[in-house]
């Protein structure tokens, strides 16, 4: 084999190689949402478990994110109760986010032993990549979970 071959086949190899890793990386940081687990807590009867995390872009403005955290509730009260998008806030350091009021975000009542799944949406900066998703329904935090923010797909 001459040296011009041996040189071009090692730059190819150098070359896929490379690419490959790029790949794995931007796969884990997509994958960072799949493999957060989150424990179930239960608040004032109810059972609440954060179970996935997605983030997509903002269509109105480059410089934001629209984060959706899924949730499963049961209603573990003798009586039927209420759960909102309103009870959610998002903490980013001194910063707190309501929810997305165009996001269509849970909002209904639970029957007793019933157990209902949805959604909270928030707008937050692309900057963001940690927070915490605090359970706040009147001024009193009594639930939160740590959550990383993975990129937008």
């Amino acid at each position: 084999m001459s040296k011009k071959t041996i040189l071009l086949v090692s730059l190819l190899c150098l070359f896929l190689l490379s690419a490959c890793g790029v790949t794995s990386e931007k796969k884990e940081q997509k994958n960072i949402a799949a493999e957060q687990q989150f424990k179930t807590k239960t608040i004032d009867n109810i059972e609440m478990k954060l179970k996935k995390i997605r983030t997509t872009e903002s269509g109105k403005n480059d410089k934001k994110n629209i984060v959706m955290f899924t949730l499963s509730f049961k209603n573990n009260d003798q009586m039927a109760v209420g759960i909102g998008g309103g009870d959610f806030k998002l903490k980013v350091g001194k910063d707190t986010y309501n929810v997305y009021a165009p996001g269509n975000s849970i909002g209904q009542e639970i029957a007793v032993n019933d157990k209902v799944s949805g959604d909270v949406y928030f707008e937050i900066p692309t900057s963001v990549t940690e927070a915490i998703l605090v359970y706040m329904p009147m001024k009193e935090i009594l639930g939160e979970w740590k959550v990383k923010i993975p990129e937008s797909e």
